[in-house]
């Protein structure tokens, strides 16, 4: 679950979706730099293995690429939130 008012005044939309990333739990299950969970893949540098709008379905509905993914859908998450979290995981070359 998303926590309301993450993103700082005059942040960049990276470290907010760094801020996402983890106060959404991502971090417990996803691996970034040897920091996370080992359940789902490694992050570390999704940003070139993946583009914006792959990464946008992937936490919206994990299972349109994945049938059998145990990833939670994000579907409640702002659209703001969303391209935050999103500008973050393609930041990751």
């Amino acid at each position: 679950m998303v926590l309301p008012g993450i993103a700082i005044a005059g942040e960049s939309d990276i470290a907010a979706g760094k801020k996402i990333y983890s106060n959404s739990g991502c971090i417990a299950c996803h691996t970034i730099n040897s920091v996370g969970g080992k359940l789902g893949p490694d992050l570390t540098h999704i940003g070139s293995k993946e583009n914006s709008a792959w990464l946008e379905e992937q936490v919206k509905d994990p299972k349109a690429h994945f049938p059998n993914s145990v990833m939670p859908a994000f579907k409640r998450m702002s659209k703001k939130e969303l391209d935050q979290l999103v500008d973050y995981l393609d930041s990751l070359k």
